[in-house]
């Protein structure tokens, strides 16, 4: 094996001291040991000041974060990011893979359901609340945001309108790459957001289909 093939590989193994320190600092000695957080080479821990809990029974490497998960990945592109902020909470529910590249950023809550899958480059932004279901799979270079980051003021009454607005995820969803889910978004089980889709509101209608570029709502055959 070449040194760049070997370096490029070495970004995504295990890293004993982040593994380890993720770990006991979030959970309980005898939980700790499980080792139920495995944390690659490749990640950056920015910020820790949040809660980290995973409510489901603990099973070794069950939260898989920043490792390979596919073949397509530029080996420039950035590395694996989570940013916990003081008084936000991450809760995962089951077994949850965050691949390489992504970004976690938590201010307010962001709950994971089970057989959870955020594709590379990926990234997840919590001001408020966002809540994911279990069995949900999220396409490369997509981003789910809850805020707006900024205040956008009505000109008749010069009132602002809400900066923030939950998101909610229900089970079985794929989001295909390349999509944008923003606040006030709510997508119901069983849905396909086809690629480079964006959501900005609740789906209510019947399960439908568009062509790419559009939103996706399928309902899988049974």
């Amino acid at each position: 094996m070449g040194i760049s093939k070997y370096l490029t590989q070495w970004k995504y193994r295990i890293n004993p001291f982040k593994t380890l320190y993720f770990n006991f600092k979030y959970l309980p000695f005898k939980d700790a040991i499980i080792f139920p957080f495995l944390i690659a080479n490749h990640v950056i821990l920015r910020c820790l000041d949040g809660n980290v809990l995973i409510e489901a029974p603990y099973k070794r490497g069950m939260v898989r974060i920043g490792f390979r998960d596919m073949g397509i990945q530029n080996e420039k592109d950035r590395k694996t990011i989570i940013d916990l902020r003081s008084g936000s909470s991450l809760i995962f529910r089951g077994k949850a893979s965050i691949g390489g590249g992504a970004r976690l950023y938590t201010k307010g809550v962001l709950s994971i359901g089970d057989d959870f899958y955020l594709s590379l480059n990926s990234t997840i932004i919590a001001h408020d609340y966002v809540s994911i279901g279990n069995n949900v799979t999220v396409g490369w270079d997509s981003l789910i945001m809850d805020t707006d980051f900024h205040k956008v003021y009505n000109l008749g009454s010069m009132q602002p309108y809400s900066m923030t607005s939950p998101i909610t995820i229900q089970d079985h969803c794929w989001i295909c790459n390349s999509c944008q889910i923003l606040k006030g978004s709510n997508i119901p089980e069983d849905s396909i957001i086809a690629s480079m889709s964006l959501v900005n509101r609740e789906l209510s209608t019947p399960p439908i289909h568009y062509w790419p570029g559009y939103l996706c709502s399928l309902k899988r055959r049974a």
